[in-house]
């Protein structure tokens, strides 16, 4: 059973609802800045938790077509988009996901988002230190999620700009069970390639990536963009992975212009 937060519900059925999907090794929480903003422009907006965050139940082997399934579920259990119009937004593994839901379910998404996140599955390398990863946090539990990642997650800047966002995430990452961060390390690891499957996104699509990315830098964000027809390219200035968290203001307005059009035109 999925957790998620929301608002706005109540005119999911008939109106535009926004799905947001989270990045690892954090919480729907990281979508605080958009999910204001989105209320606030009068969608309704879904985030749900990944398996084991916040109030989710834990999930072992999962993979990412078994999350997309269970949103998919979600999603139907509240009744959205029976007669509006739903919009899929993920960032880095939640981009993963969006992908794997728009694999099963294309007909469900009017509009997708991916943000700082690739198509391509891991190489092999990329897959080992996955796996390292994840015996690395049995042996010193989240705190080496905290090490490994809070230095990759932003803009050079942004860690003596924005210090707060360094802590809170990190307080954040130290929440779940270990088997949680090991979960989804192993469903990332473990994920199909999804680069011709680019070729089918018939349905509008924004790909949005800080141009201080280091994890999935601009190259992977272009592979995205050649790959689907018809897609725009948004580059967030002094953002690194977390370009939502970073640049907020930046990232929704381009966000919010983007779905008022794909919303209205599907």
């Amino acid at each position: 059973m999925l957790a998620y937060l929301s608002r706005n519900l109540e005119t999911a059925a008939a109106g535009k609802c926004v799905v947001l999907l989270h990045a690892f090794p954090l919480s729907a929480e990281m979508w605080a800045p958009q999910i204001d903003a989105l209320a606030e422009a009068g969608y309704a907006v879904l985030a749900p938790q990944i398996y084991g965050v916040g109030d989710s139940t834990e999930k072992a082997k999962w993979q990412m077509l078994d999350f997309a399934a269970d949103v998919f579920a979600l999603i139907n259990s509240l009744g959205i988009g029976k007669a509006g119009k739903v919009a899929v937004v993920g960032l880095s593994m939640g981009g993963y996901a969006a992908l794997a839901l728009h694999k099963a379910h294309a007909n469900l998404i009017d509009a997708l988002v991916l943000c700082d996140t690739r198509a391509e599955a891991d190489a092999a390398e990329a897959k080992a230190e996955r796996f390292k990863f994840i015996d690395a946090l049995g042996e010193h539990g989240n705190e080496e999620a905290v090490k490994r990642m809070i230095p990759k997650f932003f803009a050079q800047d942004t860690y003596t700009t924005k210090p707060e966002l360094a802590e809170q995430l990190s307080d954040v990452i130290r929440q779940p069970r270990v088997s949680v961060l090991q979960s989804q390390l192993e469903a990332m690891a473990e994920r199909p390639d999804s680069v011709a499957h680019l070729a089918s996104v018939a349905c509008p699509t924004l790909v949005i990536v800080g141009e201080e990315d280091s994890i999935t830098p601009l190259d992977a964000a272009e592979t995205l963009h050649r790959g689907i027809a018809g897609s725009e390219l948004a580059v967030i200035k002094s953002a690194g992975h977390l370009s939502n968290l970073e640049q907020p203001v930046a990232f929704n307005n381009v966000l919010l212009p983007f779905l008022e059009t794909a919303l209205t035109k599907a």
